[in-house]
């Protein structure tokens, strides 16, 4: 079991089988055996789980995905409502990411595979056409019935809010029992995208959203100012900057009382130079599930310039992880400016 203080639904079974009608497809998957060290924790948390941007898939686009220690695909429909799939065929294991194509059987959004043009509903993964399909079962090939075999490929639950697209991972293939909070102000437009960073980070899951609970680490690790970037060998300039610009941290975090999937802290920081404060923000930051953090901001200062960072944990395979920061501000002139000031010390 992991710490009470993390509000992060982990199970105890790991399940590295992919259940297929037609192929097993298992060896398309990462395992847990794989990794170095076996009595870890379950690698990937039951949660909604940010896969990709909105911006990033266009309507009739598909885009392959790589998440869980296997391969999924998206598709954007025509009426704007995005899909994730399991990128494989379960026919002979083609994956319809690559060279699949959307198109419409029977007035339905479908993915056709390109190795044998099966195609599948979109909403359920049923398959609803084989091509020549009767000159096959007369030739006593492969069917001895008059009917589509009863193949499905996997389709994920998805949901896209506050401009991303989540998918429900559950070890157990448990329905989703919360959903994710909405950004009002992303959803609508009251404030802009002003661009983002990614890295990619070797440990496992857990120890990311565990560090962002961890206050104490804050004021240890990052007083030095954040616009000198993560120097730690003590150089020359790094001391210098660190006796001008500093940061001063206070932090409180709490779970929430109600929903037992968000745990929630307060933050405020004063940058100060040659110890007068130059600028000060409160934030108030939301942990939604295990993958997903909302850093609102608010300059003391300022007129109260706001805006958010968005957190996008990605677990890719086993003790690799995709952080993606994203940051929202108000339409300002001041809001751009210091959107980039805080993405550029990100």
């Amino acid at each position: 079991p992991f710490p009470t203080s993390i509000p992060v639904p982990f199970t105890a079974r790991f399940d590295s089988q992919i259940i297929s009608n037609l192929i097993d497809l298992s060896h398309t998957k990462v395992s847990q055996s794989e990794t170095q060290d076996t009595d870890l924790p379950p690698h990937y948390p039951n949660s909604w789980i940010p896969v990709l941007e909105s911006r990033n898939i266009r309507v009739n686009e598909m885009k392959t995905l790589t998440v869980f220690g296997q391969e999924l695909v998206a598709y954007r429909s025509q009426s704007g409502r995005v899909s994730v799939l399991d990128a494989y065929c379960p026919h002979l294991g083609a994956n319809i990411g690559v060279g699949g194509m959307a198109v419409k059987e029977c007035g339905e959004e479908c993915i056709r595979c390109p190795f044998h043009g099966w195609t599948f509903r979109v909403t359920d993964g049923l398959c609803v056409k084989i091509p020549q399909l009767n000159i096959v079962i007369k030739s006593k090939l492969l069917y001895t019935e008059c009917e589509i075999p009863t193949a499905r490929i996997k389709v994920w639950q998805t949901i896209e809010l506050n401009k991303t697209i989540f998918v429900w991972y559950h070890s157990d293939s448990s329905s989703p029992h919360w959903d994710p909070i909405e950004i009002q102000e992303i959803e609508r437009n009251v404030w802009r995208y002003e661009g983002r960073t990614e890295h990619i980070i070797n440990c496992h899951f857990q120890e990311i959203p565990e560090n962002g609970a961890d206050g104490q680490h804050i004021q240890e690790l990052h007083t030095p100012a954040v616009m000198s970037g993560n120097v730690l060998n003590k150089s020359t300039f790094y001391d210098l900057l660190c006796k001008v610009l500093k940061h001063e941290w206070e932090s409180k975090w709490w779970p929430s009382a109600t929903s037992p999937h968000i745990s929630q802290m307060s933050l405020n920081v004063k940058n100060k130079l040659f110890g007068y404060t130059l600028l000060e923000i409160e934030f108030t930051i939301r942990q939604i599930g295990a993958a997903f953090v909302v850093l609102q901001y608010k300059t003391v200062d300022f007129g109260g310039i706001s805006g958010a960072f968005i957190q996008s944990i990605t677990p890719l395979a086993p003790n690799r992880n995709r952080i993606v920061h994203q940051i929202y501000s108000e339409a300002t002139l001041w809001g751009k400016l210091l959107a980039k000031f805080l993405l550029y010390g990100e």
